[in-house]
């Protein structure tokens, strides 16, 4: 389900202070998995407490909402509207990773600038396609993801 899936983890960007961080090949297991199977990595990780934000919710009180519209999200990412949004998202999203090598501040309001136009550009297409329910699913995931990853990052106009 690639639609939620694109609520990003930001791997590299520490928001809290944790005894041991993870290596290079530690968070990179945590992307490539996106799923709560990451028992073997023993340290405290922005990827693996974004994933649980995410999908604590769409797996537990959440999951029959999901359900009902995995099908649906599905159409919508075959679509072209849609398709136009992920593709300028992707661009935001690389010049953003341009501007982290300057500071990590500057990185995470262009990521936040990035999310935030792809919650604006996809919205109208969700609601329309599958439903206020999805939408809500989407802005929940949204911000708990969010809220991990990007504390500061204001979605509460694009979400709502």
């Amino acid at each position: 389900m690639m639609l939620l899936a694109f609520l990003m983890l930001i791997p590299g960007v520490e928001t809290k202070e944790s005894p041991v961080k993870c290596e290079y090949a530690d968070e990179k297991k945590v992307n490539e998995c996106l799923q709560d199977c990451v028992s073997p990595v023993r340290c405290d990780s922005l990827s693996i407490d974004a994933v649980h934000a995410s999908y604590s919710y769409m797996c537990g009180s959440g999951q029959p909402l999901f359900q009902k519209h995995a099908g649906c999200f599905a159409e919508v990412e075959a679509q072209k509207e849609y398709i136009s949004c992920k593709i300028a998202a992707t661009q935001a999203i690389s010049e953003a990773q341009g501007a982290k090598s300057a500071s990590t501040e500057a990185y995470l309001t262009e990521m936040c600038r990035a999310m935030d136009g792809y919650l604006r550009c996809s919205h109208p297409i969700i609601l329309a396609k599958c439903g206020t329910d999805a939408w809500t699913l989407v802005s929940t995931v949204t911000r708990d993801s969010l809220g991990v990853t990007m504390p500061n990052c204001d979605m509460h106009a694009a979400l709502f």
